[in-house]
């Protein structure tokens, strides 16, 4: 009787600890969603301190969704940061600038460096060409990696 009870209880210990693997996947540590240094919520002048003024800041006010002003700082051509009332609230990196991921994810790494750095995403979702990895933290905090032809295409930080 004890070597049943024993039995079932691995078992049932078991079941548990893959459900709980599978319910994980797709959650990083905030400390994970980042670019080159900046995290959702830093300020402008965080940013500024880290990069110096952007090459290019757009000012597009007021948006609706959310009722704050934005604006948007592009460093060279393929690095950009949008702020919602003076706070980070995206990040967006689109071509081969050292921008990196804190776990050294960056456009141009191999789709299987994605999988083995963070494993099976929250979400993967595909246009055709496009594939997308969604990972998330608590917060609505969201890293999304699109890959073209195996290889990290762009890579952005924001909320849901």
């Amino acid at each position: 009787m004890k070597k049943i009870w024993l039995t079932f209880l691995t078992a049932f210990l078991l079941a548990v600890a893959m459900s709980s693997s599978a319910l994980a996947a797709g959650w990083l540590p905030m400390s994970d969603v980042a670019l080159g240094g900046i995290t959702l919520e830093m300020s402008q002048d965080a940013v500024e301190n880290i990069y110096g003024q952007p090459t290019k800041s757009t000012d597009r006010g007021i948006l609706r969704y959310d009722g704050c002003h934005h604006v948007v700082w592009q460093y060279g051509d393929s690095f950009v940061i949008d702020f919602a009332g003076g706070y980070v609230d995206s990040i967006k990196t689109f071509g081969i600038n050292g921008i990196k991921t804190p776990a050294g994810i960056h456009v141009a790494s191999a789709e299987i460096d994605i999988l083995n750095t963070y494993g099976e995403p929250w979400l993967r979702n595909s246009n055709g060409r496009h594939l997308i990895y969604w990972y998330h933290t608590e917060k609505d905090r969201k890293l999304f990696i699109d890959v073209l032809y195996g290889r990290v295409a762009s890579i952005v930080v924001a909320y849901e």
